[in-house]
């Protein structure tokens, strides 16, 4: 996760929390932590199939989503 541009990160999510549809999630390739914590607290199709890599952390966060989770 070294480009940063690449990275959603908690404030991107809160930025568009309301309308976390605008925000090409897929085109994201790492994820942070505390990012994760919010998205997985929406009941709303997430497509995170961007996505290179996730912390055991991170993946068991994302477990508890309860909606549509795309990992691809």
């Amino acid at each position: 996760m070294s480009d940063t541009k690449s990275v959603l990160t908690l404030e991107l999510v809160q930025a568009h929390r309301e309308r976390i549809h605008s925000l090409a999630l897929c085109a994201f390739t790492g994820i942070e932590p505390r990012a994760a914590v919010l998205l997985s607290s929406l009941r709303q199709y997430l497509n995170l199939s961007g996505i290179t890599a996730l912390t055991d952390a991170t993946a068991e966060v994302l477990s508890a989503h309860r909606g549509i989770l795309d990992l691809g």
